[in-house]
């Protein structure tokens, strides 16, 4: 069952979180709990697929476990997918345009000639990162969020995320702390491609805060 499908405010746009076998699966990542869910749409993040869904999923983070009635009654199913259809549509729609709005700006800086790097507000190990999100996720987004930082780790999980962009993700050495998502630009595709599990890496990227991965966008190796 789909509950609800990421907006144009995140790299995630037109991913799905689904409801299977008594548990919430986000695609491309795996079951996550219900909690994670309410915190994805308290940051903005999802849109949902139907009424009633956010109170479900409440009721599920808060130990009950009855479906919503749109999801029992059989009757409703025709209704459900309409606005599932809708839901994603706008979506998919929302996407287009941003990343029609991206190649356009891109194009624009470059006929106008190279831009200068961006700043570097933080200089930090992987770990650092990771351990101040996972002590304080709010006290990590006020110091990290928007600002550019240069991280080193090692490079776990590498490949391609759902927009076409390379990633590369940097372990934590502690199970008990979230892990680096590195999204990097286009341009980035062949050093991605010339790294190697457990390799050590130092990226430069934007940090957009926490989703199940600490998240950073625009990473380009050093």
């Amino acid at each position: 069952m789909l509950i609800a499908t990421f907006g144009p405010t995140t790299g995630w746009v037109g991913k799905t979180i689904t409801f299977e076998d008594e548990q919430f699966v986000l695609h491309g990542h795996g079951s996550i709990s219900a909690q994670a869910v309410l915190d994805y749409d308290r940051q903005g993040q999802i849109v949902w697929a139907y009424g009633g869904l956010r109170e479900w999923v409440s009721g599920i983070a808060a130990g009950a476990s009855t479906p919503p009635a749109a999801a029992t009654a059989s009757p409703a199913y025709g209704t459900r997918r309409a606005g599932l259809s809708t839901a994603a549509k706008a979506a998919i729609a929302v996407g287009v345009v941003v990343v029609l709005v991206i190649v356009v700006i891109g194009a624009a800086m470059q006929s106008g000639g190279s831009s200068a790097p961006p700043e570097v507000a933080y200089t930090l190990t992987a770990d650092e990162l990771s351990q101040a999100y996972s002590a304080n996720e709010v006290a990590a987004d006020s110091k990290y969020m928007g600002k550019w930082v240069e991280v080193t780790g090692t490079a776990g999980d590498i490949g391609t995320e759902l927009m076409g962009h390379p990633y590369v993700v940097l372990d934590s050495t502690d199970v008990m702390t979230p892990s680096i998502q590195c999204v990097c630009a286009s341009d980035q595709e062949n050093a991605v491609a010339g790294l190697t599990r457990g390799s050590s890496v130092t990226l430069v990227g934007k940090v957009e805060g926490m989703l199940g991965y600490v998240e950073m966008s625009d990473c380009e190796l050093k």
